[in-house]
């Protein structure tokens, strides 16, 4: 279930003082938890009220109304789209959330934040469509390597031990993972150890990375290069800020794209 968070804005938001850095660099270190864990849809700070513009209808007219607006603690001054199991989990994170401001600043400090269910179909009706790895015996080496290198997170693993899949295998094949799983930001990858009677080498598709930061670009192209065929280095080209492409060191072809700003 998604949850929104709003952070009420404050006196010093909506002059457009430069937040706290140390309760800056708190939340982004949040953000980043939360986003390893899944569970992070979309969040950022929003200007003052004075950049904003209202549109409101009344007696049949519409009219525009320019900032800014009154009664600050009505007004938003940022937000988090969670993805969340329960509305007791969305109470626990924003506490802790709001604590964190509390510790930083100090008790002079007084912040609110609201948290709101986001009703309906968050898929929109549309299915998921999720690559699926097939690995010769190396899957469980290749998702931590991934989960260091893409900030994801192993969600479960499973071994043809303990399965029905067991007796399918030879002996020394029941330590592999016959399942896989792994959650980076709000996309899933999975993958698994094909008994080698039915492996076949990866070809025909690439698993493709977009991100809008350079330099991250650079960070994962890199991460992932170690023990890699680079078959295109990271550069700039005509359509991206920066693009790469290689096969990793267990078969796997990836593409890094940054598209322009």
């Amino acid at each position: 279930m998604r949850f929104m968070m709003m952070v009420k804005a404050t006196k010093d938001s909506e002059a457009g003082t430069p937040p706290n850095p140390e309760l800056m660099a708190a939340v982004e270190k949040l953000g980043e938890e939360a986003n390893k864990a899944g569970q992070s849809v979309s969040s950022g700070g929003l200007g003052p009220s004075s950049q904003g513009t209202r549109i409101r209808v009344s007696g049949g007219k519409t009219s525009v109304i320019d900032g800014p607006f009154a009664e600050t603690k009505e007004l938003v001054g940022g937000f988090a789209i969670l993805d969340l199991k329960s509305k007791e989990e969305a109470v626990e994170m924003g506490t802790h959330f709001m604590q964190v401001h509390g510790d930083i600043m100090g008790p002079s400090y007084e912040g609110e934040l609201e948290i709101r269910p986001i009703f309906g179909d968050s898929s929109n009706g549309a299915k998921e469509l999720n690559s699926y790895l097939h690995f010769k015996g190396q899957c469980e080496e290749a998702f931590k390597f991934y989960e260091k290198c893409l900030g994801g997170k192993i969600d479960s693993i499973f071994r043809y031990g303990g399965t029905p899949a067991a007796e399918q295998v030879p002996a020394e094949w029941r330590s592999k993972i016959v399942h896989a799983r792994m959650t980076i930001g709000d996309q899933v990858l999975m993958g698994m150890d094909a008994p080698p009677e039915r492996f076949d080498k990866p070809q025909g598709f690439n698993l493709n990375v977009s991100v809008k930061n350079t330099a991250e670009g650079k960070r994962i192209f890199d991460a992932l290069s170690e023990g890699a065929n680079v078959v295109m280095p990271f550069g700039p080209t005509f359509w991206a800020a920066g693009f790469g492409m290689l096969v990793d060191r267990f078969g796997i072809p990836w593409m890094i794209n940054c598209e322009q700003a």
